[in-house]
């Protein structure tokens, strides 16, 4: 019975997310949306964080296929503050436990944090993502290779010129909305930096 539960909660939570995402309906429905994703999110971390939770079982299912991962990091750019547990939990849940798709996930995340330094924007999940990222920073080995000392200098350090407001009418800056996982980040690269 499990790879059916696996797979249907996955392609539940797609679904829910591409549901909300649609720009057909009512403010009602929406909101009959967002209360169903959340339920969701609650199913699906609670069965993961179950012991009888086969995480080969699940990749093996089609349950965290490249598809899943993708849609999750597409949802990190039009998120509600509702989910970023959800998606910090489940981004570190995917690096840990499915080590084929770290690569991916490090792909994506750069990706994503370049285009937001190059394009801030304020419905992007930075500090979620950024969360992640220190955690797979720590992971690290030291001395730095040229690709991790690229993905701090191109990536890392011009997260800290967005001059833009998240909410105009209360002066509250755009990287305030993220500044304490973007200095753990840079704590942890200054400590591998150091040899730790």
């Amino acid at each position: 019975w499990q790879p059916e539960v696996y797979v249907n909660l996955t392609s539940l939570l797609t679904r829910s997310w591409n549901g909300l995402l649609s720009k057909t309906k009512s403010k009602s429905e929406r909101e009959a949306s967002v209360n169903e994703l959340v339920v969701i999110m609650e199913i699906n971390q609670r069965f993961r964080s179950a012991p009888e939770y086969d995480t080969a079982l699940a990749t093996a299912a089609g349950a965290c296929d490249g598809d899943f991962v993708t849609t999750l990091m597409g949802h990190l750019e039009t998120t509600a503050e509702e989910e970023h547990d959800f998606l910090r939990n489940t981004l570190h849940w995917l690096y840990a436990q499915v080590p084929s798709y770290r690569s991916t996930l490090r792909h994506q995340i750069g990706h994503m944090l370049l285009q937001f330094s190059r394009y801030p924007n304020k419905r992007v999940a930075v500090g979620p993502v950024l969360e992640v990222l220190g955690h797979i920073v720590h992971g690290f080995t030291a001395p730095l290779t040229r690709t991790h000392r690229e993905l701090f200098t191109t990536v890392i350090l011009p997260l800290h010129t967005p001059n833009t407001f998240y909410e105009w009418r209360d002066q509250l800056p755009l990287l305030q909305t993220y500044h304490e996982p973007l200095v753990f980040v840079l704590l942890a690269f200054l400590e591998k930096k150091r040899g730790r």
